[in-house]
């Protein structure tokens, strides 16, 4: 997938203010985490150290500028949620979570869905972006905003969510996603039967992903009942909770792209000389992905090749890294695609734009 050359035109003056501002936190092994949240129930946590009051302002600041732009890793974050922990409500959105020994505030690396095109319709993508640790109001928002990599766009309205919270532990307890209209109940004009069941599994994926895998219950405003439908999407009977509407996770391979691509991020910058390292997962023939790093501008095709996820049918990590000694610096596209047995042109792909200087 590639956009037009304008595709990039963008501050990038605040682009490399943010990267100075944050120089000095240390967001940790932000991959390492996509792969952790099905294998073990480590945590990782973005600290940024709470100061003088100057210096939370401009903290502030930065995390307002991450969060907007295209500078957030991609990849999928631990579980926030530990199994055990006692049924409570979460800190509301606008109290900052902090680090209990230190003060400061702590973000999360929470993978955030988006839909993209595929050759067999609409399908889920996702971009990591850092979230207040326990602020799901805040992470619910982001799936009403603009996504950093324009290949991907967001099906649900601006300020489309209220408020977002959790009652229980682990997978027994439901998320609370209440909406700030309605009339989103209904599926707006122009919104497609598939494109509404994926906006509505894109918020089930966002929160389960990042706090576990309870089942997800929308209010309307005001409403102390569960609602029927979301964008004209009903809403299943809980069969461990008699008379309870709520949603859960679809097979995978139902609504994600058989290729997620989660490092490198969108407008990631690299040294020349240094080595890109990727990963992401695929559901791909024999398990190949085909990768390529070309010019953004006139294509050149710079390096390529392949490597083989990690499993057999299903979904699989794959990972690989490119050696950048001596690619000029400039703007390049990196993608990655599956393989295509038919030949028939029904390859998925992701791709990121980078730069190296």
């Amino acid at each position: 997938m590639t956009t037009p050359d304008d595709r990039w035109d963008t501050d990038d003056a605040l682009a490399t203010l943010v990267v100075d501002a944050v120089a000095d936190v240390e967001p940790g092994d932000v991959l390492a985490g996509l792969r952790a949240r099905t294998r073990t129930p480590a945590r990782r946590r973005w600290v940024v150290p709470t100061l003088t009051a100057g210096v939370v302002a401009a903290a502030t600041v930065v995390a307002v500028a991450v969060l907007g732009h295209d500078t957030a890793p991609t990849a999928g974050p631990t579980p926030l949620v530990s199994p055990s922990a006692p049924a409570s409500k979460p800190a509301s959105s606008a109290e900052s979570p902090t680090d209990i020994d230190s003060g400061a505030v702590v973000l999360e690396p929470a993978a955030v869905y988006y839909v993209g095109d595929t050759p067999a319709g609409p399908r889920l993508y996702r971009e990591t972006l850092p979230v207040r640790q326990g602020d799901m109001a805040g992470l619910v928002e982001r799936l009403s905003e603009a996504p950093a990599d324009p290949d991907y766009r967001t099906l649900w309205p601006a300020a489309a969510f209220e408020d977002a919270s959790f009652d229980g532990a682990g997978a027994d307890g439901f998320f609370s996603v209440t909406l700030s209209d309605a009339a989103l109940a209904a599926r707006p004009a122009g919104m497609s039967a598939t494109e509404s069941s994926l906006a509505v599994e894109a918020v089930v994926r966002s929160l389960q992903d990042a706090y576990g895998r309870g089942r997800v219950e929308f209010y309307a405003p005001g409403s102390s009942s569960p609602m029927d439908t979301v964008l004209g999407v009903a809403a299943d009977l809980d069969p461990e909770h008699s008379g309870v509407r709520s949603f859960d996770r679809s097979p995978d391979l139902d609504v994600l792209s058989q290729v997620l691509l989660d490092e490198p991020s969108e407008g990631q910058t690299y040294p020349t000389g240094d080595t890109l390292e990727f990963a992401g997962e695929a559901a791909s023939f024999e398990g190949n992905v085909t990768w390529r790093l070309q010019r953004y501008e006139g294509m050149e095709i710079i390096d390529q090749g392949n490597v083989t996820a990690e499993g057999g049918d299903g979904f699989y990590p794959f990972s690989g890294e490119v050696d950048l000694t001596g690619v000029p610096a400039g703007r390049y596209t990196f993608m990655v695609w599956t393989d295509d047995p038919s030949g028939e042109g029904n390859s998925y792909t992701d791709d990121r734009v980078i730069t190296i200087e």
